[in-house]
């Protein structure tokens, strides 16, 4: 009997988990704004705290490694991370603007550590199964696709809620929605994923085998294709034996710390850094930026389906091209620019914003692809959930607490959110914060150009094993 492929086991959980959390991930500001009464600039400043979801990557990936357990790390945190939802809603119920911060705070602070676990223990899961199955691990490109299709449903799906359902019982099916996915997910995570084994150096010992057999055949001109494809996926853009070689003999003997210090490594960090303020700002509040101008709530999912169409394409395309991680990268980053320079149009006509997002679904797209992949390159058997805690740190954790430094500065504390202000000075409150935001992404535009500096760099050290 044909062994059963758990990878569409992972599909559909992958599909499962960006379906749920998408009800109110991308919401999650918006929520915090609408739900208390403190400053605009406070409900920025809340990123701060992501610096817990840096130290919640590197817990829960160190955990996971440990006790091979990440099927029940994943389940525990979607639970908590649906109580942490209701939590906000409820802090309406408290009238006192100190008391709602401090909750809010907390929950801030539970919620960013929650997020820490996710992206790394699903992707270490994953990889580890292709690992063990000698898999292509260009098939994580499937795992990507069918979370744009979850995102894609679940902005449907919201779509329709806004149709059919009352807007004051809108958060109310979306948790209900939630929790039952989640039991659903939690079902499969349990019950069906492989466990978790530790592939023996995970393909790194085998390289020397590999380079061997290629170096015999070259004199016939004649490759094997399992080498092939191993050295498609590994030697990536580097076609030398020193390459190999160092793969082979150092970084097994690299904790997480000294990769991090690998030079090129560092300089990926930092453009990783970037994208993730990028994130923040145009990604985080895109639904606070529709809303101070006048556009109606199915707008921003119009919005992040456009956004998420593109990036299901894009993905689909991608496994045919991973031995070009450098060009995906820096083409992300070129997105990046172009989506923000056709916001500024977008005051003039709305559907320069729908440009702006299919150039936004392409960025995630080529960001989040190449950026697993190349993280992986640096990892040994003990570091492969770190290392994607790693990334996950530098896109979701420490670029939230520098947005959340940089808001501190930059956002008068004047400003609060227009459902929140007086009758008199709504229209005041939608156009101060319209200036805030265009003026943010002027010096936004010029910091994403300047990442192009540090992600050139560290390609051409990556050549010289730097």
């Amino acid at each position: 009997m044909k062994k059963f492929d758990h990878l569409i086991t992972f599909c559909f959980i992958s599909f499962l988990n960006t379906f749920c959390f998408s009800l109110f991930q991308n919401y999650i500001f918006n929520m915090m704004g609408e739900c208390t009464q403190i400053s605009f600039r406070a409900i920025c400043m809340l990123q701060i705290f992501s610096l817990f979801n840096f130290f919640g990557s590197f817990f829960w990936s160190k955990l996971a490694d440990t006790t091979k357990k990440h099927n029940w790390i994943m389940v525990f945190n979607s639970y908590f991370y649906g109580i942490l939802v209701i939590a906000i809603l409820m802090i309406k119920s408290i009238t006192n603007k100190t008391y709602q911060l401090i909750f809010l705070v907390i929950i801030a602070i539970f919620r960013e550590f929650t997020l820490g676990s996710f992206g790394p223990s699903q992707d270490a899961l994953i990889m580890n199964y292709l690992a063990q199955n000698k898999r292509k691990l260009s098939l994580m490109s499937h795992i990507t696709f069918v979370r744009s299709i979850g995102i894609i449903l679940s902005m449907l799906y919201q779509i329709l809620i806004d149709f059919k359902v009352p807007k004051n019982n809108h958060y109310t099916v979306n948790l209900i929605t939630f929790f039952s996915m989640v039991s659903l997910t939690s079902f499969f995570l349990i019950f069906t994923v492989p466990p978790f084994k530790t592939v023996e150096n995970e393909n790194f010992s085998r390289i020397g085998e590999y380079q061997e057999d290629l170096n015999q055949n070259n004199q016939s001109n004649e490759k094997d294709e399992v080498n092939q494809e191993f050295y498609r996926q590994y030697d990536l853009n580097h076609n030398n034996e020193q390459d190999i070689q160092y793969s082979s003999k150092k970084r097994d003997q690299k904790n997480i710390l000294q990769i991090l210090m690998t030079k090129s490594l560092f300089l990926l960090y930092i453009s990783a850094l970037i994208a993730g303020i990028f994130k923040c700002i145009v990604v985080n509040f895109l639904p606070t930026f529709l809303r101070v101008r006048g556009e109606e709530g199915y707008t921003v999912k119009v919005c992040y389906t456009i956004r998420s169409i593109i990036e299901a394409i894009a993905i689909f395309l991608l496994s045919s091209v991973t031995h070009n991680l450098s060009i995906l990268f820096m083409s992300s980053i070129v997105s990046a620019f172009l989506s923000l320079l056709l916001c500024f149009i977008s005051n003039y006509h709305i559907y320069s914003l729908y440009f702006s997002e299919i150039l936004i679904g392409y960025n995630r797209s080529m960001f989040s692809f190449s950026t697993i992949l190349l993280f992986r390159t640096y990892s040994t058997s003990e570091t492969q959930s770190q290392l994607q805690g790693l990334r996950n740190s530098a896109y979701n954790g420490m670029a939230c607490v520098v947005f959340g430094v940089l808001a501190f500065f930059f956002v008068p504390s004047d400003i609060v959110d227009p459902s929140q202000a007086k009758p008199d000075q709504k229209s005041l409150m939608n156009a101060k914060i319209n200036d805030l935001f265009l003026k943010v992404y002027k010096y936004l535009m010029v910091l994403v150009a300047l990442s192009i500096i540090p992600a050139f760099v560290a390609f051409l050290l990556r050549k010289k094993h730097l």
